[in-house]
């Protein structure tokens, strides 16, 4: 694909597992059917590239789990057997999580996500936050998981209250995906487009 990953043909796989009377099940946590066109991966319809081949492998398992009702809606064309598992949070991983607020900081917005994907839904803050910033010079702006200077220019955060962090990877055992990324409150705008219906709410989850 345009990743320079090799193309599995789910389809051909699947029946070698049928034929050795093995079930397949296949999830989805995402609406591949309709990419928005400010999304990187926009550009990969069902009828191309991985997705047709997703699709492909859809058709021929023998159950589709997703996170949503309305991605049970948009799959069922794929695969008439789809069933909703919603997201759940893990509780062991915050039993012991507190809070670390810092009194003596400034007042800290963070936004989680990448600028290739997430255009759209940065749309929905601009020329919102920007301005809020202005009137608020003692606070701050974290970008997290976008190291690309687009996120703050597109959003118009002045220069003295931007900051950037790094993707970090999520273990399930620590909370330092939550202790790392810094922030009073975390904004998740999202754009009113049939890919954000699918979504669930854990991404809120994964921020607060």
């Amino acid at each position: 694909d345009q990743h320079g990953r090799p193309f599995v043909l789910a389809k051909d796989m699947y029946r070698s597992f049928h034929g050795r009377g093995k079930p397949v099940v296949c999830d989805s946590d995402d609406d591949y059917v309709n990419p928005p066109v400010w999304n990187q991966g926009g550009n990969n319809s069902v009828k191309i590239g991985s997705n047709k081949v997703m699709m492909e492998g859809f058709r021929e398992a023998d159950l589709l789990t997703v996170s949503t009702p309305h991605l049970a809606e948009i799959y069922s064309e794929y695969q008439k057997n789809v069933r909703v598992l919603r997201n759940r949070l893990h509780w062991p991983s915050w039993e012991s999580f507190v809070p670390n607020y810092q009194m003596d900081r400034p007042f800290t917005v963070g936004w989680v996500g990448s600028f290739a994907y997430r255009r759209g839904d940065l749309d929905v803050l601009r020329g919102v936050i920007g301005p809020w910033m202005e009137r608020n010079p003692d606070a701050r702006f974290l970008a997290a998981g976008s190291m690309e200077p687009d996120v703050h220019d597109y959003l118009g955060i002045p220069d003295h209250q931007r900051l950037n962090m790094p993707l970090i990877d999520f273990d399930p055992d620590t909370n330092v995906y939550t202790s790392l990324y810094d922030a009073d409150v975390f904004v998740i705008p999202l754009d009113q487009v049939p890919f954000n219906e699918g979504k669930s709410h854990l991404k809120g989850l994964e921020s607060n």
